[in-house]
């Protein structure tokens, strides 16, 4: 990153004020250890507050460069109220920049005793879900609103706030890229990436329609799944189908370059928005995967300039799954797409810094 006037930044995320659930970071974990060595070897002042449950996992994956300081919530607060005791030792300190990580009630405490000390110029948002009703009301009118997709955007616009953009994606890009080759042996494989214990995020519907595949395509196509951390699904008994229990991951580029196909298969559950960004889907695409999705919108949008086949119920997952199993031609098309789509959807630091920070 070129040289710029360091900025002094509060960075206040809900999920590092709770205690650390598993030493494996997923999503937007991910993203924000990244953003913030971003922001670290960028050279502006960080203040991280975080539950003392982060601190082995902040000290393995944020560098040292005497620009971080990390204060540790109380444990006699709880997981709001335990954010208020750091917050009193730096109450006299003066921020550019509150950066909000994400939406989330469980911050509101702390934001207001942040505000009530007037200890910084003016705060920035980065929505990654539909806010209610309590946390707009408490949001000051002039924060600066970034969010992830269209559907976050227009809650907020709906409430009276400017969203300034719609800008998300993908930072650790370096492992994502196509394989010089694909293994010659005729099989086709069918892959999944993400938390896939979690119902809505179809792999249910992935095993089922990979079952009622003809024939001539069952008999040459292999299913990846990737990875469950809680129960497994009853699969085991087809040879044709493998379960993983994580990837780690330095290797989940070279588990995306096995496959060739991707299924990104999340759904709504009573109404509501589950899979908002997909950063799995994006790594994928960086990989030249085709992608076949369901029909959630931030999911078809990524196809709107090829790249895949939105599939809306079963019958048509398998009909695109057989569709790319036979055709290499399609496949070829798709992945040059996808490939090409991704680069929309890479992340520059650089670029929110200057813009917003």
């Amino acid at each position: 990153m070129p040289d710029r006037e360091p900025k002094k930044i509060l960075f206040l995320d809900k999920v590092l004020t709770k205690p650390l659930k598993e030493d494996r970071l997923r999503g937007v974990e991910v993203f924000n250890v990244f953003f913030l060595k971003d922001l670290i070897n960028a050279g502006h002042e960080v203040t991280l507050i975080i539950h003392p449950g982060w601190k082995a996992t902040m000290a393995r994956e944020l560098p040292d460069k005497g620009n971080l300081k990390i204060l540790f919530t109380s444990k006699f607060g709880g997981k709001n109220l335990g954010s208020l005791a750091p917050l009193w030792q730096i109450r006299k300190e003066k921020y550019d920049t509150l950066f909000l990580a994400n939406v989330g009630d469980g911050i509101l405490i702390p934001y207001r005793f942040i505000q009530f000390h007037k200890m910084v110029e003016k705060t920035v948002l980065l929505a990654h879900k539909v806010p209610g009703n309590y946390f707009v009301k408490s949001l000051k009118s002039d924060t600066v609103v970034v969010s992830i997709n269209t559907r976050i955007s227009k809650s907020f616009e709906a409430k009276g706030f400017a969203v300034m953009d719609v800008y998300y994606g993908i930072l650790n890009t370096d492992q994502f890229y196509p394989p010089e080759h694909r293994p010659p042996d005729g099989t086709i494989r069918f892959g999944m990436l993400g938390d896939l214990s979690s119902d809505w995020k179809g792999s249910d519907t992935a095993i089922a329609a990979f079952k009622k595949l003809p024939s001539q395509v069952a008999g040459k196509a292999e299913l990846h799944l990737a990875a469950y951390t809680k129960e497994k699904p009853e699969a085991e008994e087809d040879s044709r189908i493998f379960i993983y229990d994580w990837i780690d991951r330095d290797e989940v580029g070279d588990y995306l370059r096995s496959l060739d196909v991707m299924l990104c298969l999340s759904r709504e559950i009573d109404g509501q928005m589950m899979e908002t960004f997909c950063q799995a889907m994006v790594q994928g695409m960086l990989c030249g995967l085709p992608q076949i999705t369901s029909d959630v919108d931030v999911l078809v949008e990524k196809l709107e300039d090829g790249g895949g086949i939105t599939a809306e119920n079963e019958a048509e997952l398998v009909a695109a799954m057989v569709q790319l199993a036979m055709d290499p031609e399609t496949r070829k098309r798709s992945s040059m797409a996808a490939l090409k789509t991704s680069e929309r959807y890479v992340w520059n630091s650089e670029y929110f810094i200057g813009k917003y920070l």
